[in-house]
């Protein structure tokens, strides 16, 4: 059996979403709108957008749900973790949401305008475009992400996402079965 690699099967750097690590979140909700990933006969919206600096380096990543957290109203975004998690029984009022509606678009209309580098999370692990479908299982279920960037020659070239590790899982399984294994 054939073994497949990182870079049989990840979506190339020029195909995923990146900015510029000085792009703003607007500028990031702009690339997420208008980007479409195409890969393997697939279309989708992209769920997280690379952040690179100046020299083309990856510096970190940024989610929809990062962006927000930082669009979150105050009143709710400086309760600690321990408060939101439900340790204490209070619960921020979404009623007062309503009652303060225009504030809460004003605040995310100002914090639209933050650099993405305030909000954007680092990367913790990579994988190498020669590396095989099963270091790529592991690194994703031990680092518990989304998606692992695809190193050849010290640059970024890629990234595979757990849908792209799962359509080659399920490639495998079918050529298992029709050759009887």
């Amino acid at each position: 059996m054939k073994k497949i690699t990182a870079g049989e099967i990840m979506v190339p750097l020029d195909m995923y979403p990146h900015v510029n690590h000085k792009a703003t979140i607007s500028e990031v909700l702009d690339t997420m709108e208008h980007w479409q990933i195409d890969h393997q006969g697939r279309k989708s919206l992209p769920r997280t957008v690379l952040v690179f600096d100046d020299i083309h380096q990856l510096v970190g990543y940024i989610r929809r749900r990062n962006i927000l957290r930082a669009l979150e109203p105050r009143f709710l975004s400086d309760t600690s973790m321990k408060y939101r998690q439900g340790e204490i029984s209070m619960a921020p009022d979404p009623n007062l949401a309503e009652i303060l509606y225009e504030k809460i678009v004003h605040r995310i209309k100002e914090r639209s305008r933050a650099p993405i580098i305030e909000v954007m999370e680092p990367v913790v692990m990579w994988i190498n475009y020669e590396d095989h479908l099963a270091k790529a299982i592991l690194e994703i279920v031990t680092h518990d992400v989304s998606f692992l960037p695809v190193v050849q020659n010290k640059r970024v070239v890629g990234v595979i996402r757990t849908v792209d590790v799962l359509t080659a899982v399920r490639g495998l399984l079918a050529e298992s079965e029709a050759n009887g294994e």
